[in-house]
């Protein structure tokens, strides 16, 4: 399973690996923030070692259906979208850190499971 190789190579880091990750110029210099992805990953891999895809468990969180938001004005709705609320919740359930519905409705649009686009973006049209 790919998905499980690419978490599963982050999910070993060492503290090692988080100092040399904090010193890259390039990086987020938010130790909380970089300790959560390898944490989290941790997450993701125990999941795929249980047999169970995170893909596959983000997915029914929408009935493995991409959600069309149809978004008619410049408004903060993907942040407010009880969807977005609701897997954030089952994130922290599962034991996921530093995700919020912020975090997790512009992850869910990016994944390709929500669409926030406003429906006269040109963006819009290609999603459908």
């Amino acid at each position: 399973m790919r998905e499980s190789c690419q978490w599963a190579t982050v999910s070993r880091y060492s503290e090692a690996k988080v100092q040399q990750l904090l010193q890259d110029p390039l990086m987020i210099k938010n130790e909380r923030k970089v300790r959560s992805v390898i944490h989290n990953a941790r997450i993701i891999q125990q999941m795929a070692q249980h047999k169970q895809s995170f893909s596959d468990w983000l997915w029914a969180q929408v009935g493995f259906v991409p959600l069309d938001l149809q978004q008619r004005t410049n408004t903060k709705v993907l942040v407010q979208h009880p969807v977005a609320k609701r897997v954030c919740q089952e994130m922290k359930a599962q034991g996921f850190e530093f995700v919020g519905p912020r975090n997790v409705s512009f992850f869910l649009q990016d994944a390709g499971l929500l669409n926030g686009h406003w429906v006269n973006c040109e963006y819009y049209q290609k999603w459908n």
